[in-house]
């Protein structure tokens, strides 16, 4: 019995002896193809959020500064995504542009919108700069196919019917790219946190 005693704390003691520093790298190993097939997987979801992002049957049109209802544009499919995206360029210096847009529907009734400010500024800051928006976009889901309109609104500090039209641009999508781009993210930030601890001793050394 005694024996048998000393046997299993011989095996306990040897059980729970830690790894030898040639055990510990060898055993790293396996982090370096797992840290390249994370980063793989990462680029292929920016690859595929690209491929779902980009539009296509592109309408571009363009309606009055002063606003008013553009279409009525065609829905074909039920549950589709389009992305709509508006414009305004040159602006000058100085002067900003509330812009308001709404989806209606066949009847003209609301359904949603969007808006944002157009704006351009320049000034001198420890050197001259120059910044400027011109430009927004919202991608929708459409539950239901048919005809749609669009209804633009806006308020400046300038004339609108003396500033630019605007470029009103309609794409339908092949889908949503979201999940791909948190995947992407994900991914791409594990495999180099797994390379990092990997190559740790590498690092160290270059400091």
């Amino acid at each position: 019995m005694a024996k048998l005693n000393r046997n299993k704390q011989r095996d306990e003691i040897a059980f729970k002896r830690p790894k030898t520093p040639h055990q510990q790298k060898q055993s790293e190993k396996i982090l370096t193809p797992i840290g390249l097939i994370l980063l793989v997987f990462g680029l292929i979801c920016w690859l595929m959020k690209g491929y779902f992002a980009d539009g296509y049957d592109i309408i571009e049109t363009q309606v009055p500064s002063i606003g008013g209802i553009h279409g009525p544009f065609k829905v074909e499919q039920a549950n589709s995504n389009m992305q709509i995206a508006v414009a305004q360029w040159p602006i000058s210096v100085g002067t900003w542009v509330a812009v308001d847009v709404e989806v209606l529907d066949e009847n003209k009734q609301y359904l949603f919108g969007f808006g944002d400010e157009f704006w351009h500024e320049t000034g001198y800051d420890e050197g001259h700069w120059d910044e400027s928006n011109n430009s927004m976009y919202m991608n929708i889901h459409f539950e239901k196919a048919g005809d749609y309109y669009l209804s633009l609104t806006a308020e400046s500090n300038s004339n609108l019917a003396t500033i630019a039209d605007y470029k009103v641009s309609l794409a339908r999508l092949r889908g949503s790219g979201v999940a791909f781009q948190w995947l992407m993210w994900i991914t791409l930030a594990l495999g180099t946190l797994v390379l990092f601890y990997r190559y740790r001793e590498h690092f160290g050394e270059s400091d």
